[in-house]
């Protein structure tokens, strides 16, 4: 092939990758669009008479909803030039070495364009092809952390991202529908249907300040830190050469990349693909201007995909705590962000069926985070014949009961006498962020119920009954009989957010459970107002973050006598089930100061975070140039976080420092 024919070649297959991106059916990972992609930049830049309009790297390609109205942008959307490497970093900075630079998370998920006039919005816009957009206010709206509302009287114009934590989209995709967060963004988002958006737990980061109207600043930084005064949540940023200044300062930059990639990304919340680097200096941003896709004064530095393509080999069936029939595919090994993975959920039935996915098929797997790794499609056109439909069971293999099938979930029904569902009920009420109870691991929950011990979960506090049969379990013994006494002890002051998440109870998460013990003292109010038959419901469907779906199952747990036997008998053995949520104090001497907590401490972070919002402080959860102090117990020295708030001046308190805070703002 000539170059010429070359470059056409990589032109028209990026155009339909990117088509099949923006439809969510992507046929290859991130990294090798971004090699691909990579590639025709060089070929294009080395021979430009060959470049077209219509190149993928001159324009945005993308579909839009046509039932949502097109709004025009004021100001043109573009996308970003990327890198991947220290040579695209380095010539980026050589256009202007000594200016400061801002570092900002490349949030991964769905960008709008907020518009507000006179106190309010009035419109929230998808970026579309950059020049035309989708108008979105009814469901953006709801976005919980997204003001409609402001104190700011003129024009004030943001790109934000918004984004779906790795909690949340494990809570809302059990069904395996969507692919990654990302797409739940823009399927939440982009829809006519507005009424799962609150129960979704998106989040809105503002990436980018467009206009202000009747207000003059030098630097990004400076519009950043005025846009968060007005109440808007900003997309994490570092600054570079800010005091030192010079080319000598990239290899500090791709240090913090590095680190930010491999020691950072996995502590994160939500998903980030890379870095965007951008000028801070506002003057040399219009000096520098744009190319018809892309602006100079900044650039994308992309990270190494979470995903690989790999062979399905089997699929593992098993039951969960609630009854719901897992799929779990088996493949061969892959390695994604240095973890070697060889299983990954497949969700549900109607999603293996829904996507095709077969036995010996070539599949995508992806992993984020703490996320459990999916498979998130097959490759149909790969297929050479000796893939085959996978034939599902039609009764429990566990206790024999005809499986039922439910929307898109397979169900076994009988609740009471399914033994994995009656185990993933109990490891699920021990686990870390449910009662924490220290000593009672899965295997230690195995046992116990293999040998007739526990049966419910009230039946966890009685274990002390069986004392000497204990002891004498093979790998326990005295030590560990007195450390599963204590943590039992212990896990009774178990908060109300804590004990409602450990109950099991339907699409509750743990942030509903915290919401909830914002408004509950304790658990008697609770039961207090369920006496009442829907009024419950009526309560939880005005709180923040509650969908119609979740307060109805909240109302049926607590309308259900043998849930209230449990709670009454939990109650009885000592559990006290009361709310730590603490209402911001008159004293907000803290206020504008943030922390990070970190290490081994006295208290749960929980805690700590509600004694700092009380005093009007805020928490995050990484260390960046505007976080105030980092608390940190003494087995965090030397940790991503304490050499992250060295390295960005950030006060270090130790437990006894901290406590020393407070008493010199209370006086």
């Amino acid at each position: 092939m000539t170059t010429k024919e070359i470059i056409k070649s990589l032109q028209v297959t990026i155009t339909a990758h990117d088509i099949l991106y923006d439809k969510h059916k992507p046929l290859i990972t991130d990294s090798q669009y971004d090699e691909m992609y990579a590639a025709l930049v060089a070929l294009e830049s080395a021979f430009p008479q060959y470049i077209s309009e219509l190149s993928p790297t001159q324009r945005i390609v993308t579909s839009m909803n046509s039932e949502l109205k097109k709004v025009k942008h004021i100001t043109p959307m573009l996308s970003l030039k990327k890198t991947t490497d220290a040579t695209g970093i380095k010539d980026f900075i050589k256009q202007a070495p000594n200016e400061p630079v801002i570092a900002q998370r490349k949030e991964d998920g769905l960008t709008i364009v907020g518009s507000y006039d006179n106190h309010r919005a009035y419109d929230f816009v998808t970026r579309g092809n950059g020049e035309l957009g989708e108008s979105v206010y009814a469901a953006a709206s709801k976005v919980s952390n997204l003001p409609t509302t402001i104190s700011f009287p003129n024009k004030l114009t943001l790109r934000f991202e918004i984004v779906v934590p790795f909690e949340d989209f494990e809570r809302v995709n059990v069904d395996g529908k969507y692919s990654n967060p990302r797409n739940l963004a823009s399927g939440t988002i982009r829809t006519l249907d507005t009424s799962h958006v609150k129960e979704r737990g998106l989040k809105a980061y503002v990436i980018e300040v467009v206009e202000i109207e009747g207000m003059k600043f030098t630097h990004d930084s400076e519009r950043l830190a005025f846009v968060e005064s007005l109440g808007f949540e900003i997309s994490e940023s570092h600054y570079f050469f800010k005091y030192k200044k010079g080319i000598e300062e990239v290899d500090r930059m791709l240090k913090f990349i590095e680190r930010y990639e491999h020691d950072v990304r996995p502590t994160l919340p939500h998903l980030i693909d890379g870095l965007v680097l951008k000028f801070d200096n506002l003057g040399l941003r219009e000096k520098l201007a744009e190319t018809t896709k892309y602006p100079k004064w900044a650039i994308a530095y992309k990270f190494n995909s979470m995903d690989d393509v790999t062979t399905l080999k089997d699929i593992v069936v098993a039951i969960g705590k609630s009854g719901q029939v897992s799929f779990t595919g088996v493949f061969d090994c892959i390695e994604i962000d240095g973890v070697e993975i060889r299983r990954a959920t497949l969700h549900t039935l109607a999603n293996i069926k829904l996507k095709d996915i077969r036995l010996n098929d070539r599949i995508l797997v992806t992993r984020a985070n703490d996320v459990i790794p999916q498979i998130v499609q097959s490759y149909p056109e790969q297929r050479i014949g000796n893939e085959f439909t996978f034939v599902p069971p039609t009764v429990c293999l566990e206790c024999g009961s005809i499986l039922v099938m439910e929307g898109e979930h397979l169900f076994c029904k009988n609740s009471d006498n399914c033994t994995p569902q009656i185990i993933g009920k109990l490891e699920h009420f021990v686990s870390r962020n449910a009662l924490n109870i220290d000593g009672l691991g899965e295997k230690a929950i195995q046992t116990f119920y293999d040998k007739g011990f526990i049966e419910t979960v009230a039946d966890i506090f009685e274990l002390p009954r069986f004392k000497q049969e204990i002891i004498e379990l093979e790998g326990f013994g005295q030590k560990k009989y007195e450390k599963l006494v204590e943590g039992l002890s212990a896990s009774k002051t178990a908060t109300l957010a804590q004990v409602l998440y450990s109950c099991s109870i339907k699409l509750n998460g743990q942030t509903a459970s915290k919401v909830i013990s914002k408004h509950f003292k304790n658990m008697d109010e609770i039961i207090s107002v369920a006496q009442t038959p829907n009024a419950l419901y009526n309560k939880f469907i005005l709180l923040n973050d509650f969908g119609d779906k979740m307060a109805m199952e909240f109302e049926k747990f607590f309308q259900n006598p043998m849930n209230l036997y449990q709670i009454e008998r939990l109650k009885g053995l000592g559990l006290t089930m009361e709310s730590d949520y603490v209402a911001p104090a008159g004293n907000t001497s803290l206020s504008g100061k943030t922390f990070v907590i970190t290490g081994k401490l006295s208290k749960s972070r929980g805690e700590f975070k509600a004694i700092i919002e009380s005093f009007g402080g805020k928490v995050s959860g990484s260390v960046s140039t505007k976080t105030d102090y980092l608390l940190m117990g003494e087995d965090a020295n030397g940790t991503s976080k304490h050499q992250s708030a060295v390295a960005n001046g950030v006060t270090i308190l130790l437990e006894n420092d901290f406590s020393l805070l407070l008493s010199n703002n209370i006086q």
